[in-house]
């Protein structure tokens, strides 16, 4: 979710949310926070995105918040909202993590979302190719992680998270495109 310029009134892109208040910002947000890095850090394509986030001056902040949301306001500030209740980082919070510093990425590259007034198919086009984007480098990092840990709780996080069908397609593929293309949209079109 970005673009969302309503959100720029209440977050500024400095990293810091001076319109909400002390209440939302997560209890734990900096150690859940290094703790993600780190988790991240024990993977090629997790290390790379910290690495390019660090270098990039993005600002993650950690609020309090509804299991499963994110918000990338910018290419410089990322907002992740994890239950209050939580001291841990769940392999969700880890996958949301990378996929909300991916897209900052993306803006960074100059793959922002076209403007509100734009052709409607070239916004679909546009939003579904940079959330796929996004799906296939959290299936990217899941696998890395799994294979590492033997464990498999990150494929069980991508199940959770509604990106299942996805991952099996990208392992089966090893990352087809126009396999992970239909996936996908059979996945939209499975939501309408």
């Amino acid at each position: 979710m970005t673009g969302n310029e309503d959100l720029h009134d209440v977050f500024d892109t400095s990293g810091q949310p001076p319109g909400l208040a002390d209440a939302m910002l997560h209890p734990h947000g900096a150690d859940l926070l290094a703790e993600i890095k780190e988790i991240l850090r024990e993977c090629e394509s997790g290390k790379r995105l910290v690495e390019m986030a660090s270098y990039q001056n993005i600002e993650i902040s950690v609020i309090s918040g509804r299991q499963g949301q994110k918000n990338t306001v910018s290419a410089h500030a990322v907002y992740l909202a994890i239950p209050a209740r939580m001291k841990k980082p769940q392999p969700s919070h880890v996958l949301e993590t990378a996929g909300a510093i991916r897209e900052a990425e993306q803006e960074l590259l100059g793959y922002k979302m076209p403007p509100k007034d734009a052709d409607p198919v070239d916004i679909a086009a546009v939003v579904h190719a940079k959330y796929l984007d996004i799906i296939v480098n959290m299936c990217i990092i899941a696998s890395e992680l799994d294979e590492k840990s033997g464990e498999g709780v990150y494929a069980q996080a991508l199940e959770t998270l509604g990106h299942g069908d996805i991952y099996e397609t990208f392992l089966a593929s090893r990352g087809n495109e126009d396999d992970l293309l239909d996936t996908y949209f059979e996945f939209e079109e499975d939501q309408e």
